[in-house]
């Protein structure tokens, strides 16, 4: 073969695989951040409390991080050689995240007109369908393919679909599937924190933040029991105001301080 030829075919072949990386960095990137966005400390979790407690910036906040999330879904539909999966996920996730959005109003509605939480679930279930599985699903198609670090497995398993998502519907719902749940992703994202803690033992202000954030987990752990205990009452009656009145209680009682655990996960990714 004519050597000019050969090495014109060689760096075509490198432009090619470099460009190929390019895209898959890109994808993990947004991918990584999709998730972010969505999960602990963002959307889902302010989404969450909004319906708890019903105080308006919550519902700005999910809002916010819900419209943040469907920008990641739009940028990530313009990355190359996508498979047909990941645009069908891309679609699911999309609809998923508008129900959001369109919940949150009628949330709001439901709250101008009633302070009962029963009141409020029931208006909102019947007026708007969330296809959580398939959203869930999605972010797993998503994120195939890819290695991630220990830090973004942690954003990941307290996030959407997992350990902060599992606990609010435990308060919410009172399904006892759900308890289980977040008792198992808040005891796997202790374990992540304790095996990034000890990779960055030599960096304090990492240390501290982790620290902080192993805190804040270990009181939504310890929190899961005394919910048990507390929202027993309201499983044996079909009375609103037990209910009421014992999921508030419960929330009340057991709120988590988050903000060392935002802040340390912040530090963590370098936010």
């Amino acid at each position: 073969m004519n050597v000019k030829v050969w090495l014109g075919a060689m760096l075509l072949c490198l432009a090619t695989s470099v460009t190929s990386i390019g895209y898959a960095a890109d994808k993990r990137a947004l991918v990584a951040d999709l998730v972010f966005e969505l999960g602990y400390g963002r959307a889902i979790h302010h989404f969450k409390d909004y319906v708890l407690r019903g105080e308006d910036d919550y519902r700005l906040q999910a809002k916010k991080y819900f419209v943040s999330a469907r920008e990641k879904v739009a940028a990530l539909r313009q990355v190359k050689n996508l498979t047909e999966n990941e645009i069908a996920a891309l679609d699911d996730l999309d609809g998923v995240i508008q129900s959001y959005l369109g919940a949150l109003s009628t949330i709001q509605s439901a709250y101008r007109h009633s302070r009962g939480l029963v009141q409020v679930l029931t208006t909102t279930d019947d007026r708007v369908h969330i296809d959580d599985a398939s959203a869930i699903d999605a972010i797993a198609v998503l994120r195939q393919g890819h290695r991630w670090h220990r830090v973004e497995k942690l954003v990941f398993v307290l996030g959407y679909g997992s350990a902060i998502y599992n606990f609010k519907n435990y308060l919410i719902r009172r399904d006892e599937q759900y308890r289980k749940w977040a008792d198992a992703q808040f005891e796997e994202a202790l374990q992540l924190v304790a095996e990034i803690r000890w990779r960055e033992r030599k960096n304090p202000p990492k240390v501290k933040a982790l620290e902080n954030i192993k805190s804040v987990l270990e009181a939504y752990r310890a929190a899961l029991p005394l919910m048990a205990r507390t929202l027993k009452p309201s499983m044996e009656t079909s009375s609103n105001i037990v209910v009421n009145i014992a999921v508030r209680g419960a929330d009340r009682a057991l709120k988590v301080d988050d903000k060392p655990a935002f802040d340390g996960i912040a530090l963590l990714l370098g936010r």
